[in-house]
């Protein structure tokens, strides 16, 4: 028990000298978990002078990304940047590093500036192609350079030793506008071969591309060993820009709705009607980069009024893709081709009313296979209905009777000659013929040419047609060219067409020939 009293005894004594004397305190703050990094050492002093010292292992603090909360020098607060990051990484040079396999001095060429930020920028397809553009342009600027015993990085310095000589700003600035204007000139290097790709690339928007300083001689410096060189470099290189691939196409075209007319341009200027096959294929190529254009209808309503001109069944599946890709759209136009157009396409209403049903029934169904399919009906050859007329029937069964009376006469004759009976029945039974309007003073092959298609139903097969011009020792093509080209001005069209194995002649044409 008095040992236990003791040291009760022992433990205040040594207690109450404690408290007189000043304490250190020495604490070891745990590391946080998330992110191993080293522990700060930081001192801070108190009023009361007692220190708290918080051990670990101490690092230099980079300061220059650091920005002070106050004008007090003595008080600043600091915000370090979150360790690991690299304001390269996020820079062109090291984003395509891999993917285009760059040196390191394209790299470095590539990360002189930010990324610009654009539309035509964020295809990536265009801003890998003005990438390419952009280091051919520089390799070939240094080779230009190489000349006058010279590089970009000295043309570089000397330049903005130039900028320094005419700098007003604060000399604690200086080296962060340096950056700033050394990024500037590559940058503008860049912004001119993005030009060049868009022009190549039918993007219509243009962009700066001149060096923003206003001092008069640095701009003049700038042009003369930068600017010009890389101007002149750009007319040698252009044309090794690339296409553009389907998929940056379908996103250029989704930006620019009307860049579809370019191409479209093209393939009209080139159109031969020989190879009007090319046109067809081009279009429908035009087709497949456009399926992402809210007015890819447009292509093919254009395509529809040219291709009239040479070729009617294309002109019909054109506008039939026309709709089909109209009822596709926000708004349904339903855009209508003119009636000169409508007259050159179809020869009777007969057709054109078909034709109408045909679209009718697309509208309905929305079935494009369908309406193609019904397409191949409309220019098919249409026998005429046959109305039996009782009288005529009487009117030919008296001739016939007349016919046989007439030979049982020369069969009870003398033996005749037998080519002067069979002419004899020719000139009795010739055909009726019709009266041709007598203004167009048809010799006696054109009236017997029209007169074969009337019993033709206005249908003659390529095959009769080669028998009858053979029969009268005449060209064909002469033949046909010289009838249409008496009824030209009568009818201000031509009268006989050339179909799918055939020649035909429109009944209302027809009509219109015959004298009244």
């Amino acid at each position: 028990m008095v040992l236990f009293v003791l040291a009760i005894i022992v433990i205040i004594i040594i207690a109450a000298s404690n408290q007189k004397k000043p304490q250190t305190v020495t604490k070891t703050l745990a590391k946080p978990k998330p992110t191993p990094e080293p522990n700060i050492r930081v001192t801070i002093t108190k009023k009361d002078e007692s220190i708290i010292d918080v051990s670990g292992q101490s690092q230099k603090l980079d300061t220059s990304s650091y920005q002070s909360n106050s004008t007090n020098s003595n008080t600043q607060y600091y915000q370090p940047q979150y360790q690991g990051y690299n304001q390269n990484d996020y820079r062109l040079g090291n984003v395509y590093k891999s993917k285009l396999l760059l040196s390191a001095q394209e790299v470095s060429w590539l990360n002189k500036f930010w990324n610009p930020n654009n539309v035509f920028l964020s295809i990536e397809g265009c801003c890998i192609e003005t990438i390419k553009l952009y280091l051919a342009t520089l390799k070939e600027l240094n080779k230009h350079l190489k000349k006058s015993e010279s590089t970009i990085a000295k043309e570089v310095e000397t330049l903005l030793s130039l900028i320094k000589g005419t700098y007003t700003g604060s000399t604690t600035y200086w080296s962060y506008d340096k950056e700033n204007y050394e990024a500037e000139m590559f940058s503008v290097i860049f912004k001119r071969c993005e030009s060049q790709v868009r022009e190549a690339w039918g993007h219509k928007r243009k962009i700066a591309t001149d060096f923003s300083n206003s001092n008069s001689s640095v701009l003049i410096a700038f042009n003369t060993k930068i600017g010009n060189p890389v101007d002149a470099i750009l007319k040698e290189i252009t044309g090794s820009i690339s296409n553009p691939d389907l998929k940056t196409e379908e996103q250029l075209n989704i930006q620019n709705t009307s860049r579809w007319k370019i191409k479209f341009d093209q393939l009209t200027k080139s159109f031969v009607d020989s190879k009007k096959q090319d046109f067809i294929d081009g279009i429908f190529e035009l087709e497949k980069r456009n399926q992402k254009n809210p007015n890819i209808e447009n292509i093919f309503f254009e395509s529809s009024k040219f291709i009239s001109k040479f070729d009617k069944k294309e002109a019909l599946k054109f506008y039939i893709y026309y709709i089909h890709y109209d009822l596709k759209s926000t708004t349904f136009d339903n855009k209508q081709l003119t009636k000169t157009i409508q007259k050159s396409l179809f020869k009777n209403p007969e057709e054109l009313i078909g034709f109408e049903k045909i679209i009718s029934d697309l509208i309905k169904t929305k079935n494009l296979p369908l309406a193609l399919d019904s397409l191949k009906q409309i220019y098919e050859p249409k026998r005429k209905k046959i109305n039996l007329d009782v009288s005529a029937i009487k009117i030919v069964q008296a001739q016939d009777k007349n016919t046989v009376d007439l030979l049982s006469e020369y069969l009870e004759d003398e033996p005749a000659n037998q080519e002067e009976i069979a002419l004899r029945i020719e000139v009795e039974h010739q055909p009726q013929t019709h009266r041709y309007f007598k203004d167009f003073k048809l010799n006696d092959n054109q009236i017997g040419l029209l007169n074969l298609f009337n019993e033709n139903d206005l249908n003659l097969p390529f095959s009769e047609m080669d028998t009858f011009c053979k029969s009268k020792s005449i060209f064909k093509n002469q033949l046909i060219e010289s009838i249409n080209e008496v009824c030209y001005d009568k009818l201000d069209d031509v009268l006989i067409e050339e179909g799918d194995g055939h020649y035909e002649i429109s009944e209302i044409y027809f009509t219109k020939i015959l004298d009244q």
